[in-house]
């Protein structure tokens, strides 16, 4: 038993292992959530023993489908468009009086006006789609490709660099 301690011990004086389970929630803080200026205190922390670029951040959407609003309108914009009536789930969506800049709302008007070929507006949706929901990875391609559509190569390439 002493041997294993003692192994434990010599193996903790190599390097020093932080169990402090809010610091990095800390860091965040620190860095006013500014993702290079979490990598640059994080590395002066200490030496990093775990895949940074694992890592998932993630956020609370900042335009939220409101509890009052109604969203049968986007339900059934959503039943045309999985029934492949592209036109009509379109209407729908232009029928919200208050446009929703909610996920939901804009990746289902994204990908309509893309199966529908209005590929500069769709190009316009995703753009603004990836600005406000950085972590939806896919709709990089999708701007890309829509981008592609238009003729705008550097544009794509711009979003399949990132």
């Amino acid at each position: 038993m002493e041997k294993m301690i003692s192994r434990l011990e010599s193996t903790i004086e190599e390097g020093v292992i932080n169990e402090d389970e809010s610091l990095f929630l800390k860091t965040v803080e620190e860095a006013n959530a500014d993702l290079e200026r979490i990598f640059s205190i994080t590395e002066k922390k200490g030496e990093l023993t775990d895949d940074f670029s694992l890592l998932r951040i993630e956020f609370n959407d900042p335009y939220p489908v409101n509890a009052d609003q109604d969203t049968s309108h986007l339900k059934l914009a959503l039943e045309y468009y999985n029934k492949d009536e592209f036109r009509r789930a379109y209407d729908i969506l232009e029928q919200i009086t208050e446009p929703t800049l909610s996920k939901s709302y804009l990746r289902l008007k994204a990908n309509t006006v893309y199966k529908m070929g209005d590929f500069y507006q769709a190009a316009e949706l995703y753009s603004s789609f990836v600005d406000l929901y950085p972590e939806e990875s896919t709709f990089l391609f999708a701007t890309a490709k829509s981008y592609k559509m238009i003729g705008k190569s550097d544009l794509a390439a711009d979003y399949l660099s990132v």
